[in-house]
Order: C-alpha cells, then structure tokens, then sequence
C-alpha cells in the first residue's frame, strides 16, 4: 500500500513538472496544403510543405521545406524564420541543405508523400510565389531581394518588431497558428488590428487588418477563428504608418482563419488541423466562387520542447543579410546590407561601425536634397571660375598699360 502511493504521488510529481515544463515550452510538426482556386472553384494551383515549430515563452522557431528536394522544382532547400532572444525578428531562406530539422523531416516526408499524394502529384513544377488579389496597391518596397551573388548560400532579413512578415515561407501562418497571443489593445469599432498573415507580394511592409477573433479556452491561448477585413494600416519599413481603407471591395471577409480539430497535450491547447481561407475582393458574376486560395495545416507530432534546444536559426554558410533594425530611425527605410558567415544576429553598434551603415545612411537622405544640390554646384562652379576671371583681368589691365 505504501508503495502504490509512493508510485503514484511520484507520477503525479513527474506529470506537474513536465506540465510546467510544457505549458511555455512546445514543438509541433506537420504539413501544409496550399491550394489556389479559379472563379468555378476548380484547383488550379498546389503546394505542400512540411513544418516545423518550436515555442518557448515569447521566443519561437519556424521551419518549412519542400515535399520534394529536386532543384530542378525548387531553387529553395528551406526556410526558417525566428524571434530571437533580442525580440528582432530574423528570415532565412536557404539555397543548400542545411540543418538537423531537416533529417528530422525525413519520416515525415514519407507520411506526406504518402497521405498528399494526389496533391504532389497535381503541384505545378514551380514554387508558389503568391496569388494576389487585394484592393490595395501590390507595390512592394523599394527595397527588394538583391540577386544572389556567386558564393553565397542564403538569403536573410533581420527586422524590429515581434512579427515575421508574410512571404511564400509560410512563416507567418504558423507563427499565428501556434506562437500567437492575440490582445485587446487595438480594438476599434471594426474589430482588432491583427497582424496579416497571408502572402499578397509585400514581403517587407507589415499589414494589420481589422478582424474578430475568438481564443482558444486554455493555455497558452492561441486563436480559435478570427475573419478579417480589408482595412487597416501599413507599416512601411521606414516606419512611416498609413491606412489601408480600398474603395474597390465588393465583399465583407478578405479571408478566414480558423482551427478544426484541437487536443489538449498536458494542459496545453493546441491546433491539430487548421485552416486559412482567403477571398476575392468582388464577388464573382453567376455562380462562381469567391474563395480564392486556401491552406490547409494538418500537425503529426505534438511534443515538450527540450530545454537545451537551440531557438536560433544556424548558419548554412555565407549569408547576405538586410538588415531593417533601423531602417525606422536612421536609415529611412533601407536595409543595412552585408555577408556574414557564422552569426545572423550581430550587435547592432558592429554593424553600425561598418561600411554596410555607412552605405546606408548614404544613400537614405544624407545626400543633399535637388535644390540643395543645384546651390552645391553652382558655388563649386563659381569657386572654380573665378581665378580664371581674376587672370583674364589683370592680364588685360597689363596689356592696357
């Protein structure tokens, strides 16, 4: 009798400690299904993508691949993006294999193959990019991806802020599917300013759309459904806020988040199949459908987080960094741009006092203005003709005498 009770007062002891353990600390992985529709609701477009996450109180790790490795279907191995310790937000997109995670996908990649296989098989033979269909101008930032250089292996970008922005990643998404604690902060008459979490081609602006959502019922809160609308504002990379008001909208909803089947793994709630479901700006003439893309996460694995593993993003090799940290401040809205080999966090006074800032500020509005230019060169102009007019006078005056 002792003994039972000893057993099960242990049990209970390892269950409360793996508890706290869990409910700041988790990992999950599975797949996504990204399907784009026409106006008569028939696929014309797939995507399946593996993932990755990993949660441990603010900070998270995301990590997605490709079903299938050929190069000669994807120029991307993978892509990761992180909130580090700092509270930057980093994105990485790799040109070469990199990385324990993706071993790691290996019996995943077969259950997919499996279970997707119909899906694999209809994919395009490109990577998805984006199927866009906003009001809003699709004008991206000056500032783009700048061609991959010889000897580089990847891409990065560092931003400020506790959200990634949205690419063909898919980062955003399961950001907001498992590291996203929705508040009421921002709450307007139209609903909450919630992040924007679907690629429409602004991989560098950030977008709050107002939305209603409800959480989840348990730790660690995450949002149950949300519907979101057209308006909003924009964030440039400078900073610079502005509102998104589209005069051009003929539907209510821009598009649909919500979540199908949840479990509870050691008081954690957490999504098993969710869904993202977005829409045409009008609505179609006849009976076409105004659905316009949808992704569907199905999630295989649910675990406790190890307290010693890594939320950092590693290295694949060299990587050309944009560095956006101040983009808001002192470099109105261009990237700091540099290689870097080992760290993809370096402290922003290094950074500072390298050329990469220099060429930065340069060319963000330290140069002087048109007007002021024109003043510039016509006082250099009359600096450097002016002992020229000196000569001609006195050599005249000589010949006078």
């Amino acid at each position: 009798m002792k003994t039972t009770v000893l057993w099960v007062l242990l049990l209970f002891l390892v269950s409360a400690e793996s508890d706290g353990d869990a409910m700041g600390a988790y990992e999950t992985s599975g797949y996504l299904v990204y399907t784009a529709f026409d106006l008569m609701n028939r696929p014309i477009v797939k995507d399946v993508r593996l993932f990755n996450v990993k949660v441990r109180g603010e900070e998270w790790l995301i990590r997605t691949e490709p079903v299938e490795r050929s190069r000669a279907k994807y120029s991307v191995f993978y892509w990761e993006g992180c909130r580090a310790t700092s509270g930057d937000v980093i994105m990485l997109t790799s040109l070469a294999p990199f990385g324990s995670d993706g071993l790691r996908f290996d019996d995943l990649r077969k259950v997919v193959e499996r279970e997707c296989a119909d899906d694999l098989a209809f994919a395009s033979h490109e990577p998805i990019i984006t199927i866009a269909d906003s009001p809003v101008s699709q004008q991206n930032s000056p500032e783009r991806s700048p061609a991959r250089p010889a000897d580089n292996v990847a891409l990065a970008k560092h931003f400020r802020g506790p959200c990634p922005p949205v690419d063909n990643s898919y980062v955003a998404l399961l950001w907001f599917a498992f590291a996203y604690r929705p508040a009421s902060a921002d709450r307007t008459e139209q609903g909450e300013l919630t992040p924007q979490i679907w690629d429409d081609g602004n991989t560098i602006d950030r977008r709050f759309l107002h939305a209603v959502w409800k959480p989840l019922e348990g730790p660690p809160h995450l949002t149950k459904e949300a519907s979101f609308g057209w308006s909003g504002i924009r964030v440039a990379s400078d900073g610079k806020r502005s509102g998104i008001a589209p005069e051009t909208v003929r539907t209510n909803r821009a598009a649909t988040y919500s979540i199908g089947v949840i479990t509870n793994y050691l008081g954690l709630v957490l999504p098993l199949r969710f869904e993202l479901v977005r829409f045409r700006s009008s609505k179609p003439a006849g009976s076409g459908s105004d659905v316009l893309t949808t992704v569907v996460g199905l999630v295989k694995a649910v675990g406790v987080l190890p307290p010693e593993a890594s939320m950092e993003i590693g290295v694949p090799g060299k990587t050309f960094v944009s560095d956006y940290r101040l983009a808001a401040t002192e470099t109105h809205g261009r990237p700091m741009r540099y290689l870097i080999s080992s760290n993809l966090s370096p402290a922003i006074g290094i950074v500072t006092n390298s050329p990469a800032y220099r060429i930065a500020t340069h060319n963000s509005g330290t140069a002087a203005a048109p007007g002021q230019r024109s003043g510039k060169q016509a006082l250099l102009a009359l600096i450097l003709v002016t002992p020229a007019f000196v000569l001609l006078y006195l050599w005249g005056s000589r010949r006078l005498r």
